[in-house]
Order: structure tokens, then C-alpha cells, then sequence
């Protein structure tokens, strides 16, 4: 059996799998390949505000917000040694982001 695609993407981590969800949609043929089986244990991050226009631009930020995931209102920076931490919250960035928060 032979198999041809129009682009194979190594690795089904949050770039690869969108990058291969927006490329499928535009009609391409995408293979994804991922090393790890899923489910596992993975201690993962939370979205920072550059993430909402992606999760618009796929189609899942309204789904994100109905499911009811934690939002994420800014994040606090704990740096070497230093003894005070650091706090950055959303709204008081530069951004042309629309949201104000992004999910935990």
C-alpha cells in the first residue's frame, strides 16, 4: 500500500497539530506522526494571551469558554534568587488581543 501525502509533520504537540488541522482544512493531505502515546502524564502550561487568535482562528475558543476551563487572568514570575516576584497581568499589556485571559 502506498500511501502520499502533501506534507508530514513530525510531532502532534500544540504547533504540529494545528499546523496540520489548518493545512488538512485548506484540503491538503497531512500525515502527523507523534512519538508519545496519549493519553500520559505531562505536565503541560498554560496559554498566554498570543494563544486566543490561534484558538479563534481554529475554531475552539468558544468551545474552550463553554466547556468552562479555568481562566487565566495573568501569571506571577518567581526569578532566581530574587526575592520579590514578579506579576504581569493580561489586561496590562500591549496587545491587540481581544481577550483579557486565557485558560489554565
Amino acid at each position: 500500500m502506498e500511501n502520499r501525502f502533501d506534507v508530514i509533520v513530525i510531532g502532534g504537540g500544540p504547533a504540529g497539530s494545528m499546523i496540520s488541522t489548518l493545512l488538512q482544512r485548506k484540503g491538503w493531505e497531512v500525515a502527523l506522526f507523534e512519538k508519545e502515546q496519549f493519553p500520559r502524564y505531562h505536565i503541560g502550561e498554560s496559554l498566554v494571551p498570543g494563544c486566543v487568535p490561534i484558538l479563534q482562528k481554529l475554531g475552539v475558543f468558544k468551545d474552550i469558554e463553554r466547556v468552562g476551563f479555568q481562566k487565566k487572568y495573568g501569571i506571577t514570575f518567581v526569578w532566581g534568587d530574587q526575592p520579590n516576584p514578579w506579576h504581569v497581568r493580561w489586561d496590562e499589556t500591549p496587545s491587540e488581543i481581544t481577550k483579557n485571559y486565557t485558560f489554565v
